[in-house]
């Protein structure tokens, strides 16, 4: 339960410089986070070390922001229970959805010390068959596995790739967006995830891809929103230029069909599927974890308690 995997040593060093992190104080933050928890009473949660770990490093170990960070985390279980509940791991079509592969992590980084690259092939799914709120599910899982057992994501951060090849046929899915799954999406993937989006590049963007990049945009939160603007997140379309793309990550990364040496997509989805039966046991035990509403101090009663009338969201009282 107090036990915390070691970094590399380059990982260490962005720990170290970048994230606040000091040996001397881990211990003591995580049983200051733990304490908190069993002191404010609504957040059942998880109290093992490398958790709690993981939203320190991506809170930059201010634990005010963490406190926030995790009870946004554990809030979402009430807010968008349509992700995370009904038995994830017991969910045959989650399995199905992952094979498909559309949300690819890549299995090496640029360096040691780089962040993790994910390939999402955002239009390879027939969206009269398939929700976003499904996609959702199997995404919302992946993402916890990673924050449990990727250094590179946690402490590195993350660079999603979008290809987009074949929108023209397939944007359809579009229309299943509406403006509440647009602020459940960025509070899940954002707002509630410990994770440092760095970069964003497109790929095979349709002939429209003016409108749809400012669609992407409607997905960011207000931090993200205001990082693109002054470049600290960057932001790239390279059309149907892969050597674009491949300046920036290199092509051996990717998966053989997009000329690279991780192997073909369907063995990367292979590997995931066995991490998802691996984590079976993690995620039935989640079914116990969330928030008790009638406890806060402050009970959340709907959507409207959490977002702001600008659509961001509202901070959370975690003293």
């Amino acid at each position: 339960m107090n036990q915390i995997r070691p970094l590399t040593t380059e990982l260490n060093q962005i720990a170290l410089r970048d994230l606040n992190e000091s040996s001397e104080r881990i211990q003591n933050d995580v049983e200051t986070i733990r304490n908190w928890m069993h002191q404010i009473g609504y957040i059942r949660g998880r109290e093992d070390a490398q958790f709690i770990i993981a939203f320190l490093r991506g809170c930059k170990f201010s634990l005010e922001r963490t406190k926030e960070k995790i009870d946004l985390f554990y809030t979402g279980r009430f807010i968008v229970p349509e992700f995370y509940n009904g038995k994830r791991y017991q969910d045959e079509r989650i399995i199905e959805l992952l094979k498909l592969g559309l949300s690819i992590p890549l299995p090496q980084t640029k360096f040691s010390d780089s962040p993790r690259v994910v390939l999402i092939r955002s239009c390879s799914f027939d969206h009269t068959k398939v929700h976003i709120r499904e996609i959702m599910r199997m995404a919302c899982m992946m993402s916890e596995i990673m924050l449990i057992e990727d250094d590179n994501f946690i402490v590195a951060g993350l660079i999603n790739v979008i290809d987009m090849v074949g929108a023209s046929k397939s944007l359809g899915y579009v229309g299943q967006f509406t403006p509440t799954l647009i602020k459940h999406i960025a509070y899940v993937t954002q707002d509630a995830m410990p994770v440092r989006l760095k970069q964003m590049h497109f790929l095979n963007p349709p002939p429209t891809f003016d409108s749809v990049f400012q669609f992407f945009k409607t997905l960011f939160n207000k931090k993200n929103s205001e990082r693109a603007e002054d470049t600290k997140l960057v932001l790239e379309c390279h059309g149907t230029n892969m050597d674009g793309l491949f300046r920036f990550i290199p092509q051996k990364l990717f998966p053989n069909e997009y000329g690279g040496e991780a192997g073909t997509i369907d063995e990367l989805m292979s590997v995931w599927e066995e991490k998802f039966k691996k984590y079976r046991g993690y995620f039935e035990e989640d079914e116990n974890y969330g928030t008790i509403e009638k406890l806060r101090p402050n009970p959340l009663k709907n959507n409207s308690n959490l977002y702001g009338v600008d659509g961001s969201f509202r901070q959370l009282n975690v003293d």
